[in-house]
């Protein structure tokens, strides 16, 4: 048994498809996995979304999203959240579609270039008693790596940073690993306050919030 889902923002009727194979009781505060969506909810609030069923089907809920999608069109449509008509989604892979990502990665080359990349974030990481003698631990693996630039240190959507005590905005940062680079602290930790799982960083000076969506 699957689901497919509306979740529509009360504030502007912008919308977003999606779908479940659990049943809607199981997990009905599940909200998609759609990048853009989770932008939106972070931003108004998860309360000023509303959720409702469109089909249950105990066939392939998947294929039926995709053929709600392309009916709707709702990645060409501009009151929709959802960034392709492909019933995607962030975790579910189909046995024929892993085989054949599988497939195509099975003797693939590393362009020259692609190697040169690798080889850059790896400079630095040095280790003096050989690798097979140094232990395992957390301190060992943060030693071993110091210097070393994150591949994903520009990824990201902007945030905005703002005082505690005066709500006051203080600026933007083009994404969370730039922040925390700025602020001494992990990106994770600034993860958990954009999904609102912790108020505020830095010892409660600091609070975060995507960047608004350009309309």
């Amino acid at each position: 048994m699957g689901y497919i889902y509306k979740i529509t923002i009360k504030l502007n009727g912008k919308y977003y498809i999606g779908s479940s194979k659990h049943s809607p009781n199981k997990n009905w505060s599940y909200y998609g996995s759609g990048r853009a969506i989770n932008i939106a909810i972070n931003k108004y609030g998860k309360h000023n979304f509303v959720k409702e069923i469109l089909i249950e089907s105990n066939e392939d809920i998947k294929q039926i999203e995709k053929d709600l999608l392309t009916k709707f069109n709702a990645k060409n449509d501009k009151m929709s959240y959802n960034m392709t008509n492909d019933a995607l989604g962030s975790t579910h892979h189909s046995t024929k579609g892993r085989k054949t990502k599988s497939e195509k990665l099975t003797g693939r080359k590393l362009s020259k270039k692609t190697k040169e990349k690798i080889s850059k974030n790896k400079t630095g990481i040095k280790f003096p008693e050989g690798y097979s003698k140094i232990r395992k631990d957390k301190g060992t693996i943060r030693w071993a790596t110091k210097g070393r630039k994150s591949p994903n240190l520009d990824k990201g959507y902007p945030i905005e940073l703002y005082d505690v005590k005066t709500n006051q905005y203080l600026s933007t940062y083009n994404n969370a690993n730039r922040l925390a680079e700025k602020l001494n602290i992990t990106n994770e930790t600034i993860r958990q306050c954009l999904k609102g799982k912790q108020k505020t960083i830095c010892n409660k000076k600091y609070y975060v919030k995507y960047e608004p969506i350009q309309k």
